[in-house]
């Protein structure tokens, strides 16, 4: 099966409960985030990014690529939410790992910082 090149496309490769699920993430980083993110799907995952129009600098690892914001990806038995700001800055990892204990359902928070 290939890989979905479109937002839409990666949607209907999901379950129904997936697809409300990460319907519902994708719609809370679009009311959180900058507006001039852009979302695209590469690798199997929902990414947004500042593209280079808005943001010239690009990826401070890669210039060449645009500065990633945020991704979503269906993984077998869960769904990942990659924020990039994570993994570089971490006062920002404390904070929403906090946050995140208040929660009733069970989230598994994975952090690295660079």
């Amino acid at each position: 099966m290939p890989q979905p090149q479109t937002v839409t496309q990666f949607l209907k490769t999901l379950s129904p409960d997936r697809r409300t699920t990460i319907a519902g993430i994708r719609k809370a980083i679009r009311a959180n985030l900058d507006p001039k993110l852009a979302e695209s799907v590469e690798n199997g995952a929902t990414n947004f990014f500042m593209p280079h129009s808005a943001y010239p600098a690009g990826d401070p690892g890669n210039r060449s690529e645009p500065f990633p914001g945020a991704g979503i990806a269906a993984h077998k038995h869960h769904i990942g939410l990659y924020v990039f700001c994570v993994y570089t800055d971490c006062s920002v990892d404390r904070v929403l790992l906090c946050r995140t204990r208040r929660v009733r359902r069970a989230v598994f928070l994975r952090v690295r910082c660079t």
